[in-house]
């Protein structure tokens, strides 16, 4: 078996899915080597965040960050290329905050599309932990460092899966509300499903 490639997480926030930016992004990704492994448009649910921004759970922005990402569509994507990705792609997003990247690395993604400190467009893995830690979150099936994990949904994902139904069942009124709620359960089990379905009713 082949060894496996080194992997980054890159994320496009909601400011810049927002703000048309999407599309000239990934293309200077790419025009930099990058490879996407795989894509996923979504709406990050609330638990998904915390357990994604889990480093910064002390911070006191925390919660205004949840808050955040949670406010609009975001795209994930796994990228790699020859070298070290997860330092290039830093390299590529520059300075956290979008106000010093324009004055120190204006040639950035954070400086040419970013607004400030939170909402600067992108984010990447901050190291190899990092990336392994965010790849399992947002794509649990995929291999990270030669170990395959499975996704367990958790008590809180379990317990949104339900309120959503509960929540859905009470606006369709349904009239065998028993049988419609197991469908729905059923076809809605997979978080992936649920958050494709929200961001396609948000487009559409």
């Amino acid at each position: 078996m082949a060894d496996q490639p080194e992997m980054t997480l890159c994320l496009l926030k909601p400011d810049a899915i927002e703000g048309g930016h999407m599309d000239p992004i990934v293309e200077a990704i790419e025009k930099l080597g990058f490879v996407i492994l795989q894509q996923d448009m979504r709406m990050m649910t609330y638990t998904t965040a915390r357990q994604f921004y889990r480093e910064h759970e002390k911070k006191d922005y925390f919660e205004e960050l949840v808050q955040f990402i949670c406010s609009g569509p975001v795209l994930a994507l796994i990228l790699t290329k020859p070298g070290d990705p997860i330092a290039d792609l830093r390299v590529m997003m520059g300075p956290t905050n979008s106000e010093r990247a324009r004055a120190d690395d204006p040639d950035s993604l954070r400086a040419e599309y970013g607004t400030d400190g939170m909402r600067n467009a992108v984010h990447g893995s901050a190291d190899a932990e990092a990336a392994a830690h965010e790849i399992h979150t947002l794509f649990p099936l995929t291999m990270v460092k030669g170990e395959t994990r499975t996704a367990e949904p958790s008590t809180e994902e379990l317990v949104e899966v339900i309120s959503a139904g509960m929540a859905e069942l009470c606006r369709v009124k349904p009239e065998e509300p028993v049988s419609w709620l197991a469908e729905w359960m059923v076809a809605n089990r997979n978080p992936a499903d649920r958050n494709k379905k929200r961001l396609g009713d948000l487009l559409s």
